[in-house]
Formats: C-alpha cells, structure tokens, sequence
C-alpha cells in the first residue's frame, strides 16, 4: 500500500523506478514481487513493450486516489522530491549517451518516455516546496535531448521559467550548463 501511493508521483514508471523507491525506504520488498502484486489487483498496467524495458502506469482514477492516499500520509513532499531527484538523475546518465555513442537511440526512447516525469519534476522544482537546484540539474541534463528531438521551445519556456528564479539560487555550476 506504502509503495502503491508513492508510484502515484510517476507519471509512468519502470521497474527501475520501483527499485529506487523502495531504497529510499519503502521496506525490505522485492521490487519484481512488488510490482507483480500490484499488476495483479489491477492497480498497474503494463504497458505494450516497445523494446527491452517493460514499463508500468496506473489509469489515472487510480493514480488520482494513489495521490490521494500519499497526500493524506504526509509523505507527499519526501516522495515528490524522490522522485524529482529519480528523473534528475536519470537525464543525468542519459546525457553523456546522446552524443554519438551505440546507445543513443535506446537513450533517446528512453528520455522520451520519461518527459511527462521530467516535466513534473520540473514543476515540482519550481513551486515553494520544491528545490530549485534539481530542477537546474534536470533541465541542463535534458538539454541535448530537446535539442535534438527538436524541443526547442519546451526547453526555451523550462530555462526561462528557471532562470526567473535565479536570485533564489546558490551560485553552482549547474546554471552554466
């Protein structure tokens, strides 16, 4: 059930995801065990596979209840900034695959179906309870990616909606990027 409400914060998820959530202290499951369970009470789809990575969701009445439930537990902003941080770090490991290198395309697929999680990451990073820097972090790892997907404009409105905020952020070097 731990698990369950926190998945509501992934837009979509793999099973690395999964993995990530339950390190950060969602108990000692197995996160194959876990997942399995709730594929089977039908709180999880798999979706088709495109590729070698199998990948969840949740209908969206149920990730609205999912959301909920986390709210209600007050673990909501731990769990937002988890998964933030998860989405920050994937583009992180992505970035340097981008360029020229035999797994690009399966990088790139990969990043494309995680941008409805980076750009709620995004929004997360922006809002009052957010961290601004995660969110510089993200947007400076996924700059190749909009680049070459041809983003442009995405990437233009998530700098300058960051950039706003600069007179609230330290002076790292993530903001060069």
């Amino acid at each position: 059930q731990h698990l369950f409400c926190q998945l509501g914060a992934f837009v979509g998820f793999t099973l690395e995801a999964v993995e990530a959530l339950i390190d950060a202290g969602s108990g000692d499951l197995d996160p194959l065990e876990a997942i399995s369970a709730l594929v089977g009470q039908n709180l999880v789809v798999v979706q088709p596979l495109e590729g070698t990575i199998p990948r969840y969701r949740m209908l969206e009445t149920i990730r609205e209840f999912a959301l909920e439930r986390l709210e209600a537990s007050g673990e909501a902003p731990a769990t937002r900034r988890r998964h933030a941080e998860f989405s920050r770090d994937l583009a992180i490991r992505a970035e340097p695959m981008l360029l020229g290198t035999a797994e690009q395309t399966a990088w790139m697929a990969q990043l494309e179906y995680a941008q409805d999680n980076a750009r709620a990451a995004l929004v997360w990073s922006v809002s009052a309870e957010g961290e601004l820097a995660v969110g510089v972090d993200l947007a400076g790892a996924l700059g190749w990616f909009w680049l070459m997907s041809g983003r442009l404009l995405e990437a233009q409105s998530w700098y300058d909606e960051l950039l706003e905020r600069r007179h609230q952020a330290d002076d790292s070097l993530a903001w060069a990027k």
